[in-house]
């Protein structure tokens, strides 16, 4: 792939709100990024792009589920702080309430594989949502990658429904 397709995906990045400085690579683009994730992930897919690594601070929070009454809610038994500080790729995990919800503060250096990293929802029950401050580069797919991007958009799409 050309340099210059990643510039114009680069031109096209810096336009979402949220993004503090924008780098195309010979075969990617770097974004420092403060904001929802879902929306700068969504505007990087219009470019067949996912991110690949991922370092900061970042928001998560319960994963949306299905309740018996067939409502979405937030998960009320995510994994503990201390389960999720654990995980590859987290630094630190610490607990916060937001308008009275619970969110968790997530620490990472350098994750190199963030379609792994952002699967904290998978067996942790928390989905990250928002970049306080980080460092994401998005480029092509691999192999194997699309269904775990659509689940994780489909939870996004959940979670900004409710």
């Amino acid at each position: 792939m050309s340099t210059d397709r990643f510039e114009v995906v680069a031109n096209d990045l810096r336009q979402q709100s949220g993004v503090i400085e924008c780098v195309a690579w010979s075969d990617s683009v770097s974004v420092r990024y403060s904001g929802v994730l879902c929306d700068l992930r969504r505007r990087a897919r219009t470019h067949d792009l996912v991110p690949v690594t991922i370092d900061g601070v970042l928001y998560a929070e319960p994963v949306p589920v299905e309740n018996a009454d067939d409502e979405i809610v937030p998960d009320d038994d995510p994994a503990p702080t201390a389960v999720v500080a654990e995980a590859d790729g987290v630094q630190s995990a610490h607990m916060m309430e937001d308008n009275g919800r619970p969110r968790l503060l997530v620490t990472t250096t350098g994750v190199k594989s963030a379609i792994d990293f952002m699967e904290l929802n998978g067996p942790y029950g928390w989905i990250l949502t928002e970049a306080k401050e980080a460092q994401i580069r998005f480029a092509p797919p691999k192999d194997g990658v699309s269904f775990l991007l659509s689940r994780d958009t489909s939870q996004l799409q959940r979670l900004d429904q409710k």
